[in-house]
């Protein structure tokens, strides 16, 4: 991800989340993770952002735009990403958070071989109030080709 691909970025963030990350969390992000875009047709698909320490890492931001969901994309890019991530950057875990409410973002990592590890309540701050953050985790040894 470019500083220019930002602007793009942000909107796709808009339009899907009740609190997206601000203009400034992107270039700070940018500037200080791994930031890999998802591109269709010329345009921004997508994007994935990961923190990386110590052989461990968090998958902060993994995000399909709209109009590209339920196509395939997000699967492919997910399980492309692991592979890479695994072997370029000599990780050994991926961990993330995803709201209790996003059935179809769950079901997405339970089919890349995410595995439920436990709940943080009240982390997401959505229109309908408070809702939990199931934590996951993917090790090295779970990879589905």
């Amino acid at each position: 991800m470019l500083e220019n691909d930002i602007p793009q970025v942000v909107a796709i963030e808009e339009k899907l989340y009740f609190r997206p990350w601000s203009n400034q969390s992107f270039i700070y992000a940018q500037k200080n993770y791994i930031c890999t875009l998802f591109i269709s047709h010329d345009e921004i698909a997508g994007y994935a952002i990961l923190d990386k320490v110590d052989g461990q890492s968090q998958l902060l931001n993994f995000s399909i735009a709209l109009e590209y969901q339920n196509q395939g994309i997000g699967t492919t890019a997910l399980r492309i990403l692991l592979k890479n991530y695994y072997k370029d950057l000599q990780i050994d875990i991926i961990y993330l958070e995803v709201n209790v409410s996003n059935g179809v973002a769950i079901k997405l990592y339970k089919k890349a071989g995410f595995k439920a590890m436990g709940r943080r309540l009240g982390y997401y701050q959505t229109s309908e109030g408070k809702q939990d953050a199931i934590t996951m985790y993917h090790s090295k040894n779970q990879l589905i080709a």
